[in-house]
C-alpha cells in the first residue's frame, strides 16, 4: 500500500485527458473508500466463519489476482526534455517556480487559484 497508493496516484494524469483529472482522482478515493469499508466487513465476517488460515490463503490468492490484472495496465512515459548545463536546469527551475508561485499568489472570482502543470 505505501507504495502502490502514490505511485497509482501520480500515473492518473498519464492515463486520463487532463479536464478528467478531478473526477478520475474522485473516483479512485472514492472506490478506495467503498473497498475498505466493504473489505474489512467481509473479513471480519470471513474471519469468524472460516478461520485465520483460510482467510490468509483467500488474501493471498487475491494479491496474486491483483498482480497478474495490474500488469495488463499500460502507462504511457513521457520523456523529460534534455537539459544541456546547469545553468539552463537553474533557470528552467527558478522560471517554473515563479510562475507556481504567482499562479499560487493571484486570485480569481474570489478564490486563489494553484496550477502545479509543467508550462
Amino acid at each position: 500500500m505505501a507504495v502502490f497508493r502514490p505511485a497509482i496516484s501520480a500515473s492518473i494524469p498519464d492515463i486520463v485527458p487532463s479536464k478528467s483529472i478531478d473526477a478520475a482522482n474522485g473516483m479512485m478515493q472514492g472506490s478506495f473508500q467503498v473497498s475498505m469499508l466493504i473489505g474489512q466487513a467481509a473479513g471480519g465476517y470471513l474471519f469468524r466463519v472460516l478461520g485465520a488460515p483460510l482467510v490468509m490463503l483467500i488474501d493471498g490468492v487475491s494479491y496474486l489476482f491483483s498482480a497478474l490484472s495490474e500488469s495488463f495496465i499500460t502507462i504511457p512515459q513521457k520523456t523529460a526534455e534534455k537539459i544541456e548545463s546547469w545553468g539552463e536546469a537553474y533557470q528552467k527551475f527558478k522560471g517554473d517556480t515563479v510562475s507556481r508561485a504567482f499562479d499560487m499568489s493571484s486570485t480569481r472570482r474570489g478564490s486563489a487559484r494553484c496550477s502545479l502543470s509543467s508550462h
